[in-house]
């Protein structure tokens, strides 16, 4: 048995309304940032077997690797989270 914890990324209005998911499968998405002028998300994902760092554009949706570690990459304690 392999028990894992999985956690995905959502986005939603201030109001608690129109919960839209960022990101949905059995893998860990972690540690989401925002850019300062919204219009993309940076976060940790395990989707390609370690975890890198990802950005996705918002108004488009597309999503890239932008880090190639070999190395455990982990949250850095104290930064603001998207949310």
């Amino acid at each position: 048995m392999t028990d894992k914890r999985y956690s995905n990324l959502w986005v939603l209005n201030a109001d608690g309304t129109d919960h839209r998911p960022i990101s949905s499968g059995n893998h860990s998405y972690t540690s989401p940032r925002w850019s300062p002028d919204s219009t993309r998300i940076a976060f940790l994902s395990d989707v390609d077997g370690k975890p890198q760092i990802y950005v996705r554009w918002m108004d488009t949706g597309q999503t890239a690797r932008i880090t190639n570690s070999n190395n455990r990459l982990t949250p850095l304690p104290g930064l603001r989270t998207a949310g």
